[in-house]
């Protein structure tokens, strides 16, 4: 079964909302390498996401939906 698009959006969104959650500089609560290593972490697994999504829809944008999620 295919997702829509509005499934797509909803990924992206969850993947937005925890991007901006995420511990910085400023808030002195990580160290820079801790926030480099969970930015990765969610962009890895975004993009493994979207790979997949891109599989099962043709019509899939992956560089839409990166944007979207933030990255």
């Amino acid at each position: 079964m295919a997702l829509s698009k509005k499934h797509y959006e909803q990924f992206a969104q969850r993947f937005a909302q925890v991007l901006d959650a995420l511990p910085t500089l400023s808030d002195g609560k990580a160290t820079p390498r801790e926030i480099e290593l969970q930015r990765s972490a969610l962009c890895q697994m975004a993009m493994k996401l979207s790979i997949d999504f891109a599989l099962d829809n043709p019509r899939f944008d992956r560089h839409r939906f990166l944007v979207a999620c933030g990255f």
